[in-house]
């Protein structure tokens, strides 16, 4: 799960209140940035200063003599609100404050109110790009995982054997892991498939696959075993899994087949990871509606 501290751009530039507007115009061209906090002599947010909002009052006050008006003191009817959020605040949480601030961005604060950082939209894309970087890691950890299988599996003659080597290589994995057999029951399920499946450790062994997914999707996961047995792989599933109490999460799959010396199938390895993009694209298409 990312935070607010970890995709913000930290230390972000502030204005002064008693700053003039030709100054502060420069800042911005500059630094090539569209906004920045306004803080007073007392050191208070008094809100942001948008890129727009400046040529208003550049504008405003292009023909007027008295340098007290290009102040951007005098001016504060065109600050907007500064919406804030704490560094630890989760990246849901982050694109709600985003949606709901007038200037579609956030400034971040640490525990002691200090403003250590400034969240924009683009922060958000850059982390949904991470998210193919992320998959791809996901796809090298299996394969990794998947060739140390095959080395185990030419020492061990049965499936019994294969299981219990082959528990202790995934049962602590950071990701979620099942196995089953031709006929989609689960012969081996992981820790962390346990926990965010909302089951006992254990009692997804000797389950069917199809417990696993809402039941409009029984057929295409029966369909996939079928393709992992001919082909040996099936890469990035983008699907939903069920928990036991009936709720849908949204995850990538990339699934293998386990064969014994003979080339003949034993079981599947699939690894999965909960996939939270969807909900980021959502969030963020909002904003341009």
């Amino acid at each position: 799960m990312k935070f607010a501290k970890d995709i913000m751009t930290k230390n972000p530039t502030v204005v002064l209140s008693s700053d003039d507007l030709r100054q502060t115009s420069k800042l911005f061209v500059d630094k090539n940035i569209s906004s920045a906090p306004v803080e007073n002599p007392m050191g208070e947010i008094l809100g942001v200063l948008t890129e727009l909002n400046l040529a208003r009052a550049f504008i405003r006050n292009y023909n007027v003599d008295n340098p007290i008006n290009n102040k951007i003191t005098n001016n504060k009817d065109l600050l907007v609100e500064a919406i804030s959020v704490y560094d630890d605040a989760t990246i849901i949480d982050v694109l709600n404050e985003i949606l709901n601030a007038p200037h579609h961005r956030v400034l971040v604060r640490n525990k002691s109110g200090e403003l250590v950082g400034i969240i924009a939209p683009k922060d958000i894309l850059s982390i949904l790009l991470g998210e193919q970087n992320k998959f791809h890691d996901l796809k090298n950890q299996l394969e990794e995982s998947h060739h140390n299988l095959k080395k185990l599996d030419e020492k061990l003659n049965d499936l019994k054997e294969v299981s219990k080597k082959y528990h202790s290589l995934y049962n602590d994995a950071p990701m979620m892991m099942h196995s089953v057999d031709s006929k989609g029951t689960i012969l081996m399920a992981n820790k962390m498939i346990h926990e965010i499946l909302g089951y006992n450790e254990g009692e997804l062994v000797g389950k069917s696959l199809t417990d696993l997914y809402s039941k409009d999707m029984h057929e295409e996961a029966l369909k996939g075993l079928e393709k992992i047995k001919q082909n040996g792989s099936h890469n990035h599933i983008y699907t939903s899994m069920v928990k036991k109490g009936g709720e849908q999460l949204r995850v990538d799959i990339v699934s293998s087949a386990l064969r014994d010396n003979e080339g003949q199938f034993v079981a599947t390895i699939s690894a999965t990871q909960l996939v939270d993009s969807e909900n980021l694209l959502s969030a963020l298409s909002n904003t341009l509606d």
